[in-house]
């Protein structure tokens, strides 16, 4: 019965094509219309899935592809960004020998400390990278989507011993790889690769962050450093919001803007007072012993420079405390409305700044990674490319204080106070105001009617 149904089916297939009036059942496939019949699907047909044609010309060996598998292959590597931009022999030379893998789930592609020898594009599924801090503990660094590439700068270096991936590539799903080996990588794509790798040596270097470290350092974290783009309009970084990420603005202009959020920096100013008093106690600690047979003043007021500054904190840390439990009640029994300007309103922002090359964003994730909140928000104003250094891979670097120190200059975007953005967007309301007032009076009254304005004649 399913082969008489087939039968009329395809006389009548054949039949709309010759006529004018062809419908959608023409065009049926086979699964479609073994659906309409009623018919079960054979148990192959879920098991085994065709292969695509690009899947069929990567499963052909490399040296014994056909003119139409290399066809195939130019057009799959001409929408690879990192293959974009090469010549037409290099492209050649590639389609005919590049390689095809499949890698399943929870499986390591390269591992930390191990030689990678291989550059690899990823075609589907997605890959996570870990990296092993210093404690020992796997931190994940980043996820890598289609179409992007990995292990690249480690086919540059000479010696085997120094070809060891610093990170770990597992794939998160079922994956396809297409692997450029390191034979046909120092043929054809080595040169193109030590020039993006100079050009982010270069980037590091001119920032004044890695200010006399060697060249081999500097080269390593050009090695962990990944190229992120930002379209316009597109937040780098958000303020109140940790960031993982140290960003080296290679191209690009992006405007800093911030938001009053006064609870947040009287939160700041708290533990900048902790942290002070805790120093203080650490510093003039004294066993007690030695407090027993110490000389104790005459006058019971007479009080040390220690014990001064140590009240005037204490003092200072009970009025903020006292300001901050104000706010919250304040932010609980008040709802917003349109229009004002409230603590922690996002939508009353003030530009504070500009950022551009050789500038950087994201510095709270290696100044303070306890508390790790951008103090502004960072926004793309045109197309931005930038180099990110992930806050634990900065972690593994030798971390001296005048690393730290140089850091903190370079972020030298200074924020204003929260209570002055408030003063400062008031003024810009008011002035918004008067300016509308303004043009209110040069324009005629609104209700003349159209033959008392001037020109209601032509």
């Amino acid at each position: 019965a399913a082969l008489s149904a087939w039968r009329a089916f395809d006389k009548g297939s054949k039949s709309a094509k010759m006529g004018e009036d062809s419908n959608a059942e023409s065009h049926m496939t086979l699964d479609v219309f073994k659906t309409f019949i009623g018919c079960r699907s054979d148990v192959w047909d879920e098991i085994f899935q065709r292969p695509e044609v690009v899947q069929k010309a990567l499963a052909v060996p490399p040296g014994s592809r056909s003119e139409a598998d290399k066809a195939e292959l130019e057009k799959l590597l001409r929408i690879i960004p990192v293959f974009r931009d090469v010549g037409e022999e290099v492209l050649d030379q590639l389609c005919e020998h590049v390689e095809y893998r499949t890698v399943k789930a929870k499986t390591n592609v390269f591992v930390q400390g191990e030689e990678a020898a291989a550059l690899c594009v990823l075609m589907s599924g997605s890959v996570t990278v870990f990296i092993q801090s210093l404690e020992g503990s796997k931190v994940e660094l980043t996820t890598l989507n289609p179409p992007d590439e990995f292990g690249q700068f480690n086919l540059i270096l000479p010696e085997s011993a120094d070809r060891s991936s610093l990170e770990t590539y597992q794939a998160d799903t079922p994956s396809e790889l297409l692997v450029i080996t390191k034979e046909v990588f120092d043929r054809l794509l080595k040169k193109r690769f030590y020039d993006e790798w100079k050009q982010r040596y270069g980037v590091l270097k001119a920032s004044g962050v890695f200010d006399g470290w060697s060249v081999e350092k500097i080269s390593h974290v050009a090695r962990l450093s990944r190229k992120l783009c930002f379209g316009r309009g597109d937040t780098l970084v958000q303020q109140g919001e940790p960031s993982d990420h140290l960003m080296f603005i290679v191209k690009g202009v992006c405007r800093v803007m911030k938001y009053p959020d006064v609870q947040a920096q009287i939160e700041r100013k708290i533990a900048e007072c902790d942290k002070t008093l805790n120093r203080i106690m650490s510093k003039y600690c004294f066993h007690h012993l030695l407090l027993e047979t110490a000389t104790k003043p005459a006058d019971p007021k007479f009080m040390t420079l220690a014990e001064q500054k140590r009240a005037e904190l204490e003092y200072t840390r009970a009025g903020l405390v006292m300001q901050l439990d104000h706010i919250k009640r304040q932010n609980r029994i008040t709802h917003k409305q349109p229009g004002r300007i409230l603590d922690g309103d996002t939508s009353k922002a003030l530009e504070v700044g500009m950022l551009m090359p050789p500038g950087i964003c994201g510095e709270m994730g290696v100044l303070d990674p306890a508390k790790d909140q951008a103090l502004g928000s960072v926004v793309a104003d045109t197309m931005v490319e930038t180099l990110a250094l992930h806050r634990i891979a900065f972690q593994t670097f030798d971390v001296t204080p005048d690393l730290i120190e140089r850091i903190r200059r370079k972020g030298r975007i200074i924020y204003p106070d929260d209570e002055d953005i408030m003063r400062r967007l008031k003024l810009q309301e008011e002035e918004k105001v008067i300016a509308k007032d303004i043009v209110d009076d040069l324009l005629p009254n609104k209700t003349s009617s159209g033959r008392d304005l001037p020109g209601a004649n032509w």
